[in-house]
């Protein structure tokens, strides 16, 4: 599969195995198509976003492990190619919060959350819940588009929402 996509072959029949090797790929494969770009000369640093943090350590510290390693050094010779800075990675991971010291605050606080907003029916923590992919038990499948006002919502959101959160929380004075 390595292979293919570096000659810019790649089908749907390669494989890369791991999630980490795929990771990498599309990052190998985003900056193959940025390569390409007319205005790839009028760029000097490109920020890299991705879900996979082993793939983001991988590439920001040229150090990855012997099957990794083929992948992880054309990417760096790539970008070395196209002279642009690579400042850092920016890793979309989300950080659990531990649920004993959480549920130990919200107790003190006398604080009982109604809905879960953020949540799929597996990690719910309250009977009711909005999903964030359509689920037949989800009260909403959009959490932002529900009224808050009279609920006590749960919200361990991704990092990408805190501004619209906080924004809705604004406006209808939670």
């Amino acid at each position: 599969g390595l292979k293919e996509m570096y000659e810019n072959s790649w089908n749907r029949n390669s494989k890369l195995t791991s999630s980490n090797w795929r990771k990498v790929a599309e990052i190998l494969q985003g900056l193959q198509r940025f390569a390409a770009s007319p205005r790839q000369n009028q760029i000097n640093a490109l920020r890299i976003k991705t879900d996979n943090s082993s793939a983001a350590f991988n590439i920001s510290t040229g150090a990855a492990g012997q099957a990794l390693q083929q992948i992880v050094d054309q990417t760096l010779q790539l970008i070395q190619q196209l002279d642009v800075q690579l400042p850092r990675l920016v890793s979309a991971v989300v950080y659990p919060i531990r649920e004993e010291v959480l549920e130990e605050v919200l107790l003190q606080f006398h604080v009982h959350p109604t809905i879960d907003i953020f949540t799929n029916r597996r990690n719910r923590k309250c009977r009711r819940f909005c999903s964030l992919k359509k689920d037949p038990w989800a009260v909403r499948h959009d959490g932002l588009a529900l009224p808050w006002k009279n609920e006590h919502p749960r919200l361990h959101l991704p990092i990408a929402l805190i501004e619209p959160i906080m924004n809705k929380l604004l406006k209808e004075e939670i």
